[in-house]
């Protein structure tokens, strides 16, 4: 799985893979809701070697419990959609260790992306362990 944050990283990540024969499927804005589950269907069966997306597109409700790679070609700063993004290979059926990647430009914007994502992780993280979670859950119960 290779998440783009723009159509045109899409773009340019397809034409790529294209370029070394590599089988990629298409889903993001652009892609109409009968083709999505074509592409989806083509990546699940095998016939694809790559889901190339749009975490907004693709990020949430979808099963690609197939893949044992998953890169991020670019962030933005939402943690949930990140974190939703990751979940899709992180599904019951999954056989395979998942390996996320994010691809990181010295130099740019990449840091601080991932530095926040990562702060924002042991933030939740840290909201949702000890006394925090305990109040939490007597409240709910």
């Amino acid at each position: 799985i290779v998440w783009g944050r723009f159509r045109v990283d899409v773009d340019s990540i397809l034409e790529e893979l294209k370029t070394r024969g590599i089988r990629a499927v298409r889903y993001d804005g652009q892609v109409k809701d009968r083709d999505r589950a074509i592409a989806m269907a083509t990546f699940k069966e095998g016939r694809a070697d790559v889901f190339v997306g749009t975490p907004d597109a693709g990020g949430i409700g979808l099963d690609l419990y197939e893949a044992d790679v998953m890169v991020y070609h670019a962030n933005s700063f939402n943690a949930e959609l990140r974190w939703q993004s990751e979940d899709r290979a992180h599904r019951i059926g999954q056989t395979r260790s998942l390996t996320i990647n994010d691809l990181v430009a010295p130099g740019t914007v990449d840091r601080r992306f991932i530095t926040s994502l990562r702060e924002k992780r042991d933030l939740s993280d840290g909201v949702f362990r000890g006394e925090a979670a305990a109040k939490l859950k007597e409240f709910l119960s």
